[in-house]
C-alpha cells in the first residue's frame, strides 16, 4: 500500500516538474517581456503627453479667446521643457522599476527551480558564501554594484 502511494507521489512530482521546469527556467531567463516593457512604457509615458497636451490646447484656447498673444510663446516653451523634464524622470523611474521587477522575478523564479530539486536556496547561497543580503542589494536600489551567480544551466548576472 504504502509503495503504491510512494509510486503516486513521485509520479505527480515528476509530472509537476516536468510542467513547472521551462516555465521557471523560462522566467529566470526573460523576467519581463518586450511587451511588458512596451505596454508599461507606453501606459505612463502615454498618460504624461496627455497632460502636456491638454495644457497645451488650454493655452490655445486662452489665446483663441482673449487674442492677446502675451506669454503665450512663453508658456508654451515652458511647457515643453518642464514635458522634457518630466518624461527623463518617468523613463528613469521605469528603468529603475523593470531592475527591480525583473531581479525580483528572476529570483523567484531560481528559488521555484531549486525548491524543485528539493533544495533550499538560502542553504545553497550560505554553502557557497553568499549572504543572503547581497543578493537583494541591487533590488534595494544599490547602484554600482553587480555579481554573478551561476547556477547550472542558469545564471544571474550583474548588469
Amino acid at each position: 500500500m504504502q509503495n503504491k502511494i510512494n509510486a503516486e507521489q513521485l509520479a505527480a512530482t515528476r509530472a509537476s516538474s516536468a510542467y513547472l521546469n521551462p516555465k521557471l527556467q523560462g522566467i529566470a531567463e526573460n523576467p519581463i517581456s518586450a511587451e511588458e516593457r512596451t505596454g508599461t512604457t507606453n501606459a505612463t509615458l502615454g498618460g504624461l503627453g496627455a497632460s502636456f497636451d491638454a495644457l497645451n490646447q488650454n493655452a490655445s484656447n486662452r489665446l483663441a479667446r482673449t487674442r492677446n498673444t502675451a506669454g503665450y510663446g512663453e508658456l508654451t516653451d515652458e511647457l515643453a521643457r518642464e514635458r522634457g523634464r518630466q518624461t527623463s524622470d518617468a523613463e528613469a523611474k521605469l528603468q529603475e522599476y523593470f531592475g527591480q521587477e525583473a531581479n525580483k522575478r528572476k529570483m523567484a523564479a531560481l528559488e521555484g527551480l531549486a525548491g524543485l530539486r528539493g533544495q533550499d536556496i538560502s542553504t545553497v547561497n550560505t554553502g557557497m558564501g553568499i549572504p543572503g543580503q547581497l543578493l537583494n542589494a541591487r533590488a534595494a536600489g544599490g547602484k554600482g554594484f553587480g555579481f554573478g551567480l551561476n547556477l547550472g544551466p542558469l545564471s544571474l548576472g550583474g548588469s
